[in-house]
């Protein structure tokens, strides 16, 4: 995945328990590669590339970055699946409209 260079607002807000509420279209948390550890970013549905989340730390592993993305994906109402699904639609970085 590509990281983009501009780092816009995200694409969502969060609650007062601190839960993540889409804007727009569907995105996903995604574990990624930050130096020696981990973090987390977005992956917006059919958007080449992911917007870096360093509000959310950094964490020792890639399974502990797994762990978390997956439970603020099941905190917007995603499955696993369905959040792998919109990841892999970042990486491809086919726009909707096949554009």
């Amino acid at each position: 995945m590509t990281r983009k260079k501009h780092i816009p607002e995200p694409d969502y807000t969060l609650d007062a328990k601190g839960n993540p509420i889409p804007k727009r279209q569907r995105i996903a948390f995604v574990p990624v590669c930050s130096g020696n550890s981990f973090g987390l970013g977005v992956a917006e549905e059919n958007e080449p590339g992911y917007y870096p989340q360093e509000q959310h730390g950094l964490f020792p592993t890639y399974e502990a970055a797994s762990v978390r993305a997956e439970e603020l994906n099941g905190k917007l109402g995603l499955t696993p699946d369905e959040a792998a699904h919109i990841v892999c639609t970042s990486m491809r970085g086919k726009r909707k409209g096949g554009k």
